[in-house]
This record gives C-alpha cells, structure tokens and sequence, in this order.
C-alpha cells in the first residue's frame, strides 16, 4: 500500500532493489490498524491509509537510522 503511494517515493530510502528493506516489514508489523470508509472525494486532512503513514516513517528513520530526505 505505501510502496505505491508518492510514486514509491515514501518508502525509497529503505528499498533494496524490488524489495523493501526487513526493517519495514518488523515495524508494519507492530502498527495498529482502524478501518478507513470510503468517502466519494478527499480534502486535505482525510486518511488514505488505516494508520499513521508519518508516525510509521517517523519510527524506520528512529531505528534504522536514515533519514528521509
């Protein structure tokens, strides 16, 4: 799901060749989830995820070290 969002952008500092670093998957892991409803349009604000994509981020550069630049 967020591979693909930002044109892969989000997630392109922990990829290695086509796979994700295993650091992604530990941490995804450990993320809880909340269903997200369908709404017919987005405004700035609204979810496109079930979890909190910057707090997921926030947590790969605290244990792997690198930054998202």
């Amino acid at each position: 799901m967020l591979a693909h969002y930002n044109q892969g952008q989000l997630l392109a500092p922990w990829h290695h060749s086509e796979e994700p670093d295993d650091a992604v998957f530990r941490i995804a892991a450990t993320f809880p989830l909340h269903e997200v409803k369908p709404k017919p349009y987005m405004i700035a604000g609204d979810e496109h995820f079930g979890f909190d994509s910057i707090a997921f981020v926030q947590r790969l550069i605290e244990e792997t070290g690198i930054s998202h630049v």
